[in-house]
């Protein structure tokens, strides 16, 4: 499973569908038995991880937890009866953000359980996705708090349901572990001087 979100040259045959093949070098070889067959080079950047292998774990393991908990909290909020559940401007980003959170998930399953150097395609798929999904899952929460309040204040309707005190923790509760996703990975020690070179060239 998680080669099918890491390996674009394994995955995608058609060179359009690959954003990092400038990564790969592909060349034909020949085999004992007189075939010739593709081989596929990797000749990218690689992000070493500058701290324990066994610290990197953790803090990996963290996230895929939390990846998790946002996905629950998101996906528990969409269904809970709750006063604003009937009120576009507060349904909407709230499905939207299940997006994000799909590709949470993805990012989460693509994290690297070892400490060796990581490929671009790999950081890129992994952290750098998780970073990008919290963000968007972040601001949507905040929208769909903020549409909550312009209903109650256009409708004056301040009257809340046990749904809607559900509602909110799970909304919140999304936000802050967002944040926390995003601090625990910004945590991890990574060298991308490597990285840096290969955008400049």
């Amino acid at each position: 499973m998680r080669n099918f979100f890491i390996d674009p040259v394994g995955m995608y045959k058609n060179k359009d569908h690959i954003k990092y093949i400038d990564d790969y070098e592909t060349e034909l070889v020949c085999d004992e038995k007189g075939k010739y067959r593709k081989k596929v080079t990797y000749i990218g950047p690689y992000i070493p991880f500058a701290e324990p292998a066994g610290r990197v774990r953790i803090k990996f393991a963290a996230a895929d937890v939390l990846s998790l908990a946002i996905c629950a909290a998101t996906g528990y909020a969409s269904i809970i009866r709750h006063t604003t559940g009937g009120w576009l401007l507060t349904v909407l980003p709230l499905m939207v953000s299940l997006l994000p959170c799909l590709y949470l998930i993805m990012g989460a399953v693509s994290l690297p359980m070892s400490a060796k150097p990581m490929k671009r395609d790999r950081y890129m798929h992994s952290i750098i996705r998780c970073f990008r999904s919290c963000a968007a899952i972040g601001i949507l929460d905040i929208m769909v708090l903020l549409s909550d309040v312009l209903y109650r204040v256009t409708k004056s309707d301040w009257m809340f349901l046990k749904g809607d005190y559900i509602f909110y923790s799970c909304i919140i509760a999304a936000g802050i572990l967002s944040v926390l996703i995003i601090l625990t990975l910004r945590s991890v020690k990574l060298d991308e001087r490597e990285l840096e070179i290969k955008k400049k060239m």
